[in-house]
Parts: structure tokens; C-alpha cells; sequence
């Protein structure tokens, strides 16, 4: 019987988390689509690098908070089905864009103020100036009013929370994206590990029948061969006998050991058929006449081997052959 051969593939269905690669090529795909989106905005303004610095922080906690995500699904459904971890996905994906809005306010001490100057005209004349945290509204014929926006630890409890869920609900689309993406190819791979599985299956089971049809000896092809031992010893010819033996056992060594899924020269199945010709000359010497002629130039033309296969389920009851047979 053939055995499988593992591949990556199979990989999937190891362990819960034995699609890590899989898992990590999918996250960090998704997080460098999202850097280059910040990275071609920051190059719009002029403080190019105080926002990279700013997002970088997010994108590595984003990062750690994916493959969160990836260790509950792999945790609570990882052999489960389709529904049980889209479930999972969903319920990791709030929990991770909960973490996200949190990780907001926690780092924003951490997080430069940019520099990047941005000048608007009101409707009503005035110009306003927006830099960092601090508003300018420059006004005719009066002095500049300055506004300075309050940190998100100087406001209470209730705006904080309001602001940390319309973070949340921004966040939770982009988890939920990867989640369904992660979801998606998992899906794919096994849906093609178990069709290539089956096709493997397939493949063995027709090599294990030809591999049975070449070992099934003819019943009739033995016990005729026996009777005609046993009739040449009787009679007193151990030379034909013995001749007969030889040829047998070459017969069946030759055909048991070929391949039955490769392909052989004409000359080597030609060769298999003289065998088993000569066998059955030994039993019908006047009556069996065998003339075989191949051109040269084909002898070496490779042919299915399963002809040879076929020649130990021939009807080898010849009780009455032709008186010759010419084969070409």
C-alpha cells in the first residue's frame, strides 16, 4: 500500500497552533498594507517623521493585539467548525478593538506632537490655525484667540469612555477584516488539503488494484502448468521438466517485479510475453509455433507495463490452441 507523504499543507490540521506561519503572514500582510496608508499620508505634510514615529507605536500594538485574536481562535476553536470560529473571531476582534481604544489613552503621553501647521479661512473671516493641541483663530482688529485642546486624561470618566468607543468601532472593522481574511484562507487550505487528500486517495487505491491484478496468478494458468509438471515428470522427460521450472519462476519473478505504474521498453514486454509463451510451448510443443519480429528501431518505444500484468489472467487453458500463431 502506497503511504502518504506529509506536506505544509497537512500542517493545518496538526495543531491548534500549527498554522502559526499562515497566522503571521496574513498579520503582518495586513499591517504593512495599513503602514503604507500612513506612510503616504505622513508624506503629504511636512512633519513626516513625528507621525510615522506615532503610528509605528500603534501599528506594533495593533500587531500584538492580532495575534491575540489568532491565539483565542486557535485556543477556543481551533478544531472546531467554520460557525464556532467565526464566533470566536467575532468576540476577539470587539475584545481586541476594546484594547486598541485603551491603548489609545494610555500611551498618548508617549505620542509626539506633530508639528505640521494646518491654516483655515471661516465663512466668517477669521483665520484658524491648528498645530498639535493648541487652535489659533486670528481675528480682525483684535487679538489672536488661542484654544488649547485638553489631554484625554484631563477630561472625566464619561467623555474619555465615549471618545474610547468611537475608537473602538473604527478599530473593530479592521480586526473583523482580518479575522474574516485569516478565516477565509484557513478555510481554503484545508478545502484543498482534503481534495488533494482524496485525490491521493484515489491515486492509491487504483495503484493498489493494479498492484493486486499483478499479483492475482490465473488459476487456470497455474494449475494447467502444474498438471503439465507433473505429466512431464510421470513420463519420464525431467529435462522439459526442469526447463518448464526455470521458466516459470522467471516468468513470475520478471512480471511481480515490474512497476505497475511505469512505463517499460517494448523489447522488456515483448520479453515478458516470450516467457510466458515459452511455458505454454513447453505444454503444447507441436501444437504452439511463435514467430515474434519487431523492427529495431521500436524495440526501445516505451508501452504501459500493464500489458505484462494482463498476460497472468490470459485464458491459459489453451486445450486447443491454434497450430501457429504469428505475432508482430
Amino acid at each position: 500500500m502506497q503511504a502518504f507523504s506529509p506536506s505544509p499543507a497537512d500542517d493545518i490540521e496538526q495543531g491548534r497552533f500549527s498554522d502559526w506561519p499562515l497566522a503571521l503572514k496574513s498579520i503582518l500582510g495586513f499591517w504593512f498594507v495599513y503602514a503604507l496608508t500612513v506612510a503616504a499620508r505622513a508624506l503629504m505634510g511636512t512633519d513626516a517623521f513625528t507621525v510615522l514615529f506615532n503610528k509605528l507605536i500603534i501599528i506594533g500594538i495593533g500587531i500584538l493585539l492580532t495575534g491575540l485574536i489568532y491565539v483565542l481562535i486557535a485556543t477556543f476553536a481551533g478544531t472546531s467548525n467554520i460557525r464556532r470560529k467565526a464566533i470566536v473571531a467575532g468576540i476577539a476582534s470587539a475584545l481586541a478593538s476594546i484594547g486598541m481604544a485603551g491603548a489609545f489613552i494610555a500611551i498618548e503621553d508617549l505620542m509626539r506632537e506633530p508639528k505640521e501647521v494646518f491654516r483655515y479661512q471661516s465663512r466668517e473671516g477669521f483665520v484658524i490655525i491648528e498645530k498639535g493641541h493648541t487652535l489659533t483663530v486670528e481675528r480682525r482688529a483684535q487679538e489672536p484667540l488661542v484654544v488649547t485642546w485638553p489631554r484625554m486624561g484631563q477630561l472625566d470618566a464619561y467623555k474619555r469612555v465615549r471618545y474610547a468607543a468611537d475608537t473602538a468601532v473604527v478599530w473593530l472593522f479592521f480586526f473583523a477584516a482580518w479575522s474574516a481574511f485569516y478565516l477565509a484562507t484557513k478555510a481554503q487550505a484545508e478545502a484543498l488539503t482534503a481534495q488533494r487528500r482524496a485525490v491521493e486517495a484515489e491515486s492509491a487505491a487504483q495503484a493498489a488494484q493494479v498492484r493486486a491484478l499483478r499479483y492475482q496468478i490465473n488459476p487456470h494458468f497455474l494449475f494447467n502448468t502444474l498438471n503439465s509438471l507433473s505429466s512431464l515428470v510421470m513420463s519420464g522427460r525431467p529435462e522439459e521438466a526442469e526447463n518448464m521450472i526455470l521458466k516459470l519462476s522467471t516468468f513470475f519473478r520478471s512480471s511481480l517485479s515490474l512497476d505497475a505504474s511505469a512505463d517499460v521498453t517494448l523489447a522488456e514486454e515483448i520479453e515478458l510475453q516470450r516467457l510466458y509463451l515459452d511455458i505454454e510451448k513447453v505444454r503444447f510443443p507441436r501444437r504452439l509455433k511463435v514467430e515474434i519480429d519487431i523492427p529495431q528501431e521500436l524495440r526501445s518505444a516505451r508501452v504501459p507495463a500493464s500489458c505484462s500484468s494482463r498476460l497472468s489472467r490470459m485464458r491459459s487453458n489453451m486445450e486447443c490452441p491454434a497450430p501457429a500463431t504469428r505475432s508482430r
